[in-house]
């Protein structure tokens, strides 16, 4: 299919144990295990394109299937809004 190469069987069964044995182990925590367990570099996309041909690929697996609930977010604006409101109110004294 124009994939470029194939992972070999080895390096693929690793990637569905890792999954299978912690099922919370993200694209990035399974690449990271490869490689400092076995010294073997695979691109997160190559572990998702694994994991959905085995079958055990669940939706969440990147930052972009996670809806955003960060507070960390909407707590910066406030910061910003304070600090605004701070340069009004000197502005008003001079």
């Amino acid at each position: 299919m124009g994939r470029g190469l194939q992972l070999p069987d080895g390096v693929q069964d690793l990637i569905v144990y890792y999954r299978r044995g912690n099922p919370s182990h993200g694209l990035k925590r399974i690449a990271a295990l490869l490689n400092e367990q076995h010294l073997v570099v695979v691109a997160q996309k190559q572990i998702r394109r694994v994991l959905k041909q085995a079958g055990v690929l669940e939706t969440c697996d990147s930052s972009f299937d996670v809806e955003a609930s960060s507070v960390k977010g909407s707590r910066r604006f406030e910061a910003w809004e304070g600090r605004a409101n701070a340069e009004d109110s000197i502005s008003m004294c001079v």
